[in-house]
């Protein structure tokens, strides 16, 4: 008999329920002694002889990071959204050659808050193009996500919108930082991604193998 975790698994890169238990099992050798150390922590932060339940994880995790951070400058910092497209197109230099360039021009978009960026080789030549939508307004959908408007092939260049929902003028906190630079990671592999047939381009691919770009961005 063929398990329901074996079927859903066979066409992605894990491929079998045996080799994410082996994964699992791993990684639980390689974390426990950190988990057992943290575990120390929030015992004493909890000052009760009780020891810590999985409902408490979730509490002292969070005073564990805000103590932390109101020690480390360099994390409260927040962003505009203007420096961390740079940042962005920074780290598109120097990871794969590749220039973010707004495009000024007089195309019917969506929304007027939604801009249209190209994204160059060093050379110059057009690579594919990416929709910015950023911004919190009536009616739009609540969830970020990298949408593929038009699939990168041999034949054609791809069109994808990145939609985050942060207000106007907001300055970012890392968390947001993370979550930006997240679905920027889809839009690369989304734009680098080319195939023959549109229909396994990009982010078109095994689910767990998706995240692989955006996680590692």
């Amino acid at each position: 008999m063929i398990l329901f975790s074996a079927r859903e698994l066979e066409n992605s890169t894990v491929k079998s329920p045996d080799n994410v238990m082996n994964f699992l099992n791993k990684l639980n050798q390689k974390l426990n002694i950190l988990v057992n150390i943290e575990a120390e922590i929030f015992e004493k932060m909890k000052r009760t002889r009780e020891c810590i339940n999985i409902w408490d994880i979730g509490y002292y995790a969070m005073l564990c990071r805000s103590q932390y951070f109101q020690k480390t400058n360099a994390l409260k910092r927040k962003f505009s959204i203007p420096e961390c497209k740079v940042a962005l197109d920074t780290l598109s230099k120097r990871l794969f050659d590749l220039s973010l360039v707004n495009e000024v021009n007089h195309k019917t978009l969506w929304h007027n808050g939604v801009e249209e960026y190209s994204i160059k080789s060093n050379d110059g030549e057009h690579q594919g193009t990416i929709f910015f939508d950023l911004y919190k307004r009536s009616g739009k959908n609540p969830q970020p996500s990298l949408y593929t408007i038009q699939s990168g092939t041999l034949e054609q260049d791809p069109i994808v919108a990145l939609i985050c929902n942060f207000d106007e003028n907001q300055l970012l906190e890392l968390k947001d930082i993370q979550l930006l630079f997240h679905e920027y990671g889809h839009a690369l592999h989304a734009i680098l991604g080319r195939t023959k047939y549109q229909h396994v381009s990009g982010t078109r691919c095994p689910t767990d193998f998706a995240e692989i770009p955006s996680v590692l961005f």
